[in-house]
């Protein structure tokens, strides 16, 4: 599985290098710096229901869409708590978010300092 572009963009400018496809944790976060103790998760908007225009709720079948939302931030909340409870610091990356590469760089350098 390839990193995205942007986060490739990010690691390059910021000279980090992340544990990319870690098994070693069940919560399966998108990037791992174990040394740190710190995951970053990149959360797509529309499968975790941001709020912004991204995340726009499918017109048909709403049986499906509404329970499978809901389950994906239930899933969330639970393995975000789970983390923390273990002493692992958490940075939620939107995807809406991640197209700005200045903000995410300076998110990234924040969190990772």
């Amino acid at each position: 599985m390839k990193r995205p572009p942007s986060w490739r963009c990010a690691e390059r400018h910021t000279g980090w290098v992340s544990d990319f496809g870690c098994t070693e944790n069940t919560f399966r976060p998108d990037l791992v710096f174990v040394s740190r103790r710190k995951v970053i998760f990149v959360h797509g908007c529309f499968w975790h229901m941001h709020g912004c225009k991204l995340s726009r709720v499918p017109k048909s079948n709403l049986d499906y869409w509404i329970p499978k939302f809901k389950r994906n931030c239930a899933r969330d909340a639970r393995n975000i708590k789970a983390l923390t409870a273990q002493g692992w610091k958490h940075l939620v990356i939107w995807e809406c978010e991640s197209r700005n590469i200045n903000s995410l760089q300076k998110r990234l350098k924040k969190f990772l300092a």
